[in-house]
């Protein structure tokens, strides 16, 4: 069984708080290391260069964070604000912490960024095909794929009324 530490609380779509085992916080540069070594071995896609993080990283509509386990980052995620979506550009979890719950965790940490009636109410994402991993994860947490496009597939998540 999972100890449940009080301090790391994730809010569920319902707006319910759950404990969790993972604590999510903005990345930071020397995170990048971590997030490399995730990103050469767990993802389908060509992997990011440390290049690539800086460059993100310094747009302003550009938001990076990590999942911790203790002090190790076991995932990190980028996403795009935009006026009425977030967009999701990266989303990778450490092969070693697959289907333990850190990619839903992610999924609810953005899901509780959106609000119904207001400007931002849809995260967008767009997937390889080959990706079943994530395919699997986006429709288990409410995504619908939208497009079908050459080897990739459109998922978008609304935020219920």
């Amino acid at each position: 069984m999972l100890e449940q530490t009080p301090s790391l609380k994730i809010f569920t779509v319902s707006g319910n708080v759950i404990p969790t085992p993972f604590h999510i916080r903005w990345l930071i540069r020397r995170d990048f290391p971590e997030c490399l070594v995730a990103e050469w071995i767990g993802s389908k896609r060509q992997s990011w260069t440390e290049n690539d993080f800086s460059l993100h990283m310094k747009m302003r509509d550009h938001i990076g964070m990590v999942v911790e386990h203790g002090e190790e980052v076991i995932a990190h995620f980028i996403y795009q604000l935009h006026k009425k979506t977030l967009s999701i550009k990266r989303l990778v979890v450490h092969p070693d912490w697959r289907r333990m719950g850190a990619g839903t965790a992610i999924l609810n940490k953005l899901k509780s960024k959106l609000y119904p009636h207001g400007q931002r109410h849809k995260l967008k994402i767009i997937t390889s095909d080959g990706d079943l991993a994530l395919n699997l994860l986006l429709k288990k947490n409410e995504f619908t794929p939208i497009k079908h496009l050459k080897g990739c597939i459109l998922w978008v998540y609304t935020k219920p009324s």
